[in-house]
């Protein structure tokens, strides 16, 4: 503007104090600015004193560039840039939401039969390596379909939420506590011997005699049963112990229920 060609520079930039205060007489300075919205002007300043002595200034160099187009784009980039961030968390979100689905019971918050599946082979390897024992028990709930016909099933399923509470509440991290179907429940205990899990099932079982379950009305839960199988003693494979601790589960049934039973003989 012609009010500004030739005027006195201090006055000039005295309207931008941010511009005022990097006048320095011993060292260079450079920002980056907007000095005005609408229209917008964001601008590169770079401003350098001109030596007449070793300790005299004479002036300054002044270089100003319009970097509006760059400054737009860098904003457009960030934008775009932190809509791609926010999309990646959801995906990841969902990922975990997905995972979460697969390898979760619903209802119980266990792991399921696709989990155990994947899992007990691994944890069977690394016994075998490490030449420790895997315990595996196997629980029912007995006479469930008596709380179904008597309270419904939302008392049942109410029911087997409190089973899955109380595994998720006695079990070690390492554990591997999993809904299987219906109202039977597997769980696989690391570095364990069957003696160690035969008590650990003694607990849950007089723990889930005691659940307080509204949806009952008053009545007392129904009682639960165990059977026990030992790797290696009673199978070195996931087929083998399962069906060793399901004949163990069979024989708890069979002994009047409300019962541990672990297995015997051996089946490599």
């Amino acid at each position: 503007p012609s009010g500004v060609i030739g005027a006195d520079a201090g006055r000039v930039l005295s309207t931008w104090p941010q511009i005022a205060d990097r006048f320095h007489t011993d060292r260079e300075s450079h920002l980056e600015l907007t000095l005005s919205q609408n229209p917008l002007l964001h601008i590169d300043l770079r401003i350098a004193p001109l030596r007449k002595g070793f300790h005299v200034t004479a002036g300054f160099l002044i270089v100003v560039r319009d970097i509006t187009q760059r400054y737009l784009a860098a904003i457009s980039l960030q934008d775009a840039n932190e809509r791609l961030q926010a999309q990646v968390r959801e995906i990841e979100r969902l990922r975990d939401e997905l995972h979460e689905q697969a390898t979760h019971d619903a209802l119980t918050g266990l792991f399921n039969r696709w989990h155990l599946d994947d899992m007990l082979p691994r944890i069977l390897d690394r016994a075998r390596m490490d030449g420790t024992s895997v315990a595996v028990t196997m629980f029912d709930i007995d006479h469930f379909k008596q709380v179904n016909d008597l309270h419904g099933h939302s008392a049942g399923d109410a029911l087997l939420a409190r089973l899955g509470q109380l595994f998720t509440e006695r079990t070690r991290p390492e554990d591997i506590a999993c809904r299987c179907g219906g109202e039977e429940f597997i769980l696989v205990l690391p570095q364990t011997v069957g003696r160690v899990a035969a008590q650990r099932a003694e607990e849950l079982r007089q723990a889930f005699r005691n659940l307080d379950v509204p949806e009952l009305n008053g009545d007392r839960p129904p009682t639960l049963s165990a059977g026990i199988a030992e790797f290696p003693q009673h199978g070195d494979s996931q087929d083998a112990l399962i069906h060793a601790a399901d004949k163990a589960l069979y024989l708890a049934k069979e002994s009047g229920r409300d019962a541990v039973r672990r297995a015997v003989g051996g089946s490599k």
